[in-house]
């Protein structure tokens, strides 16, 4: 959560507070207006509504303000480890879905670039629903649509991970040659085995496994016959 939004919420917080204690205070004076009206008091002062209110402030208010504080800086901290916890839960689930998978990277057709951003959102869509599979000549994906698309391990020259911030289809690999691109998402059908054969490119690092950004990152790019 942003710092600015922490303190307001316990600036919020403490002012609440304050209407709470000003309620009390409020109470106090009234219940005790009632009382000295039947029995005043020798201190013409002590027979006031707003003596009877300060009254009660200059009594208990010390102990409310210092409990305030304490309250508004707990929520301050808290919060802050709450915003924590949650970007540490979206890195964990990425990286033991990497495990999962063996890490690694894959693929879309020139005319499937946007594929990503079309079914990124999505939460009808589920990963396992990509067929991706490597006959020892072309790696292929099947689209839920139907839509078959390959790129042949000869002509593959570049190797990328992108992430988005979204959940759901939050990393794709995208395989490149130089003429055309196949994609797909982490945890797709077969994705493992695929995943294997590429980390034994030369030079074959996975990246971006714990972004919870939108980036792109190059795993592999050709530099001698495969």
């Amino acid at each position: 959560m942003a710092e600015w939004k922490r303190g307001l919420i316990s600036v919020l917080f403490f002012f609440v507070g304050l209407v709470g204690v000003h309620l009390l205070a409020d109470s106090h004076a009234k219940n005790m207006m009632e009382v000295l009206i039947a029995h005043p008091s020798p201190d013409l002062y002590a027979n006031n509504y707003g003596f009877q209110y300060m009254a009660y402030w200059y009594m208990h208010g010390s102990m409310w303000l210092f409990i305030l504080l304490v309250l508004s800086f707990l929520t301050y901290t808290l919060s802050g480890k709450a915003g924590k916890k949650d970007v540490t839960r979206r890195s964990t689930t990425r990286l033991r879905r990497s495990d999962a998978a063996s890490g690694v990277c894959t693929a879309l057709e020139s005319k499937m670039k946007l594929l990503p951003r079309l079914f990124k959102d999505s939460s009808e869509i589920p990963e396992s629903d990509f067929i991706v599979h490597d006959d020892g000549i072309r790696i292929s994906v099947i689209y839920p649509d139907g839509n078959r698309q390959s790129i042949s391990w000869n002509e593959l020259s570049v190797i990328e991970v992108q992430t988005y911030e979204s959940w759901g289809m939050d990393v794709w690999f995208i395989l490149k040659s130089n003429s055309h691109e196949i994609s797909f998402p982490l945890g797709s059908n077969g994705d493992k085995a695929v995943i294997e054969n590429l980390k034994k490119l030369p030079g074959f690092v996975i990246k971006g496994m714990n972004s919870i950004e939108k980036q792109t990152f190059t795993c592999w790019k050709h530099t001698s016959s495969l």
